[in-house]
């Protein structure tokens, strides 16, 4: 695997894969991830993460090419690795993605949280802006976060 200048990549802790269904997410879910991971942060004195457009569409494109996968990869559904994907939506010194996928937005967040990789990109004081997107799948929610510097 070819390794990206300060690019922080992340698979997730997950469980069984679910067959796929129609549903979908909203931007409440995408809030209030953010305002999850922004008392988290706060608890450790590090500014909040403000929501960034651009990256939310790049984090929607990589939400939505997961479900349908029904696995997790970083790299888009031609082969273009996180990191460049992410810099095309957002110019950005540092880059970094999280994704996860379960039952909950809260679930995902304590995963995340008790992942210390994971919880070192969302706790990460060089990140200023975060994209998210949501797919809601059934009872699955697939998650994926771009953050950028």
């Amino acid at each position: 695997m070819r390794r990206w200048p300060r690019l922080l990549l992340l698979g997730v802790l997950a469980a069984a894969l679910v067959p796929s269904a129609t549903a979908g997410a909203d931007e409440t879910d995408a809030s209030t991830l953010l305002a999850r991971v922004n008392v988290l942060r706060a608890e450790q004195h590090l500014k909040p993460l403000h929501a960034q457009p651009a990256l939310a569409g790049c984090a929607g494109t990589q939400a939505r090419y997961i479900d349908t996968i029904q696995r997790l990869r970083h790299s888009s559904s031609d082969g273009t690795p996180a990191s460049t994907r992410i810099r095309r939506a957002y110019r950005a010194r540092v880059v970094g993605e999280v994704l996860g996928y379960g039952p909950s937005i809260a679930w995902i967040t304590r995963a995340w949280m008790r992942s210390p990789i994971h919880r070192s990109v969302l706790l990460d004081r060089s990140f200023r802006s975060i994209g998210i997107g949501i797919v809601r799948d059934g009872n699955t929610y697939w998650i994926t976060a771009d953050l950028g510097s």
